[in-house]
């Protein structure tokens, strides 16, 4: 993760959420779903989710949207900027997620992040003002 998110990861710590990094999610499996890079560790992971809860990064529907400053690409696909935290299926499960693009094929039916999760991102300092107006047109 880059840059300064003090202010989002205060008093977060690797238990603090419960995270699986899914095998189907990781970088050296060859299948057809989307992928951390390499050097997005299953801490990273669970940092970027823990960031995405606290921050209240979420949709009505209990999933919850990871961004990292500066919007660094955090899947095998150079597009992959953002992560999706889809709501756990049973409420004992623990959170997973992958990174998602705007070029995603899932991109207007479930990988599309909320308005207010965008303007959060901003608020926080997490993205600029021209990746914010980008990331609301589908451009990121």
């Amino acid at each position: 993760m880059q840059g300064d998110q003090s202010h989002l990861v205060e008093g977060i710590t690797p238990g603090f959420i419960r995270y699986i990094s899914t095998k189907k999610h990781r970088h050296s499996t060859t299948n057809d779903h989307n992928k951390w890079r390499k050097g997005v560790n299953a801490v990273s992971q669970q940092k970027i989710a823990a960031i995405a809860v606290v921050g209240r990064f979420s949709a009505p529907d209990g999933s919850h949207w990871g961004a990292c400053e500066s919007l660094p690409t955090l899947g095998t696909e150079p597009r992959q900027r953002m992560a999706f935290f889809p709501p756990p299926k049973n409420p004992n499960d623990p959170e997973h997620g992958y990174p998602i693009s705007a070029l995603d094929p899932k991109r207007l039916v479930e990988h599309t992040p909320p308005i207010a999760v965008i303007d959060g991102w901003r608020e926080a300092g997490i993205v600029s003002e021209i990746d914010a107006i980008r990331l609301s047109r589908g451009k990121i």
